[in-house]
């Protein structure tokens, strides 16, 4: 039992290390992309890999993931009616 304890123990502080190390070489914008559809693949591979089931409504969820992480990845551009901010006139002549 304690070698169990301590192999997994072991395990996931390495997985954990590893991941850490790993997205310090790597932008924000990936890293957000990596960490946020990680329960959605996560399910994926139970369900290729372990035989999972799961129903619509999970698949519902884990695409709602994986959009929203694709979402926050996008460049944001920001816009004052229309014009680009930075073609905008930067002051507003009241009358």
């Amino acid at each position: 039992m304690a070698n169990s304890c301590l192999f997994g123990c072991f395990c996931t502080i390495f997985a954990f290390f590893a991941q850490n190390y790993g997205t310090r070489k790597l932008s924000p914008s990936k890293v957000s992309l990596l960490m946020g559809s990680e329960p959605a693949f996560g399910a994926i591979f139970a369900v290729w890999w372990l035989g999972e089931d799961i129903g619509p409504l999970g698949w519902f969820g884990g695409s709602l993931i994986v959009i929203a992480s694709l979402y926050a990845t996008l460049p944001k551009t920001k816009k004052a009616h229309g014009v680009a901010e930075d073609q905008a006139p930067s002051e507003h002549v009241s009358g």
